[in-house]
């Protein structure tokens, strides 16, 4: 079956939601950021910022615009004027998700027959709704989302199956919102500006560049697929000087949290588990986690995080590394994930019927032992309080 994307890109979304909102700020340039400090990433920009220099994916210390408002991000009080797009959208076109702030998607199954309709009823609805912005069409997500970059306001880029890499090979790196400002200025330095560019780079030079995830970049270049997302977003903070200082902690954190709180809104995925780890200079450590109900604003997650340090860091020994993680989806309830070396499995059999015997008492308890060799065969340990 033929699967169609179509995307709505409407500018400055959270901007002008915050003006909606705040009606004192009609006239004023406004961003909303995610982050603190300098290091804020522009999420949004109305128009009156846009055109002082700021756009998403910008930092906040290299924008210079007089009487600049920045606000942050907070996913909650924008939810309404997000709902407003997706039920408008809804009527219309099946599958409708948001992808990023101001960015909307909906997959089309089938033939194209009556699409063009359903696009255009759909910009009506959308206008009855107060907003307005940019139309992509493609059958690779990645390609749709680029497309409705490159249209005008009110306007529809249409990419024809098959003619993806055509389309993107003159166009400007700047488009594809997966690279940041300082990657970006990388491959400028190499004479990287276009997605043609992009595509002849070779893997090798891609993954010094990026990292593991450089060849997942120029897959977009080459056919404008945008392969599976990560499932998590993790960060480390090793310390100067092993902390048993609070203050140094929690600084610590607030850089990692707001680090992954950029994270989470450019992506535009809903996280599922925050996970907190303290490595002390013992090398003992000790993790916990915090599962939120929505994409929390960076003060809720920095406030949390330094709760769950409190509780974690009881013993005050000195503290070597701080380690935050971000999962994206649904985690598995109460489950660890065990491998077991081969010289080991010999006592561990042995101990499966001990444990047997403890859950025959207990109830709600199972064990089996893998070869760490083979780490597609995993030993699971599962149970619950009793």
């Amino acid at each position: 079956m033929r699967t169609t994307h179509v995307v709505l890109r409407i500018p400055g979304f959270y901007a002008n939601l915050e003006k909606e909102l705040n009606p004192a700020l009609a006239s004023r340039p406004v961003v909303v950021c995610a982050g603190s400090g300098l290091r804020a990433v522009v999420l949004s920009a109305c128009p009156l910022a846009a055109r002082g220099g700021a756009h998403p994916g910008a930092r906040l210390g290299d924008i210079a615009i007089p009487g600049l408002v920045v606000v942050p991000a907070s996913a909650e009080k924008y939810a309404d004027g997000t709902h407003r797009v997706i039920r408008a959208l809804a009527e219309e076109l099946p599958e409708v998700r948001p992808l990023r702030p101001g960015v909307f998607a909906a997959r089309w199954e089938g033939g194209i027959r009556y699409l063009a309709r359903a696009v255009d009823a759909s910009r009506l609805r959308v206008a009855a709704a107060g907003f307005n912005g940019s139309w992509g069409i493609a059958s690779q997500l990645a390609c749709a989302e680029i497309a409705a970059a490159r249209a005008r306001n009110g306007e529809t880029v249409n990419v024809p199956a098959g003619g993806e890499r055509a389309f993107l090979e003159p166009l400007p790196l700047s488009l594809l919102p997966d690279l940041g400002a300082r990657q970006l200025d990388a491959l400028k330095e190499m004479g990287v500006r276009t997605f043609g560019d992009l595509a002849e780079l070779p893997n090798a030079a891609l993954r010094r560049l990026f990292g593991p995830e450089g060849p997942l970049v120029r897959e977009i270049a080459l056919s404008g697929r945008r392969p599976a997302l990560r499932r998590q977003w993790r960060g480390l903070r090793r310390l100067g000087e092993d902390a048993e200082n609070p203050a140094i902690l929690h600084a610590a954190i607030a850089d990692l949290v707001a680090d992954g709180v950029g994270e989470i809104y450019a992506s535009g995925h809903r996280p599922g588990t925050f996970l907190l780890t303290l490595m002390y200079a013992d090398r003992r450590r000790t993790t916990g986690s915090i599962h939120p109900d929505g994409l929390q604003h960076e003060g809720h997650w920095q406030a949390a995080a330094h709760r769950l340090a409190s509780e974690l860091w009881k013993r005050r020994v000195r503290i070597g590394e701080v380690r935050v993680a971000i999962v994206y989806g649904k985690p598995a309830a109460r489950q660890l994930t065990l491998f077991v070396p081969e010289h080991r499995q010999e006592r561990d059999y042995r101990l499966t019927a001990a444990i047997q015997r403890i859950r025959q008492r207990l109830g709600g308890m199972a064990v089996c032992f893998a070869s760490a060799a083979q780490p597609q065969q995993r030993a699971v340990l599962q149970g619950r309080k009793t």
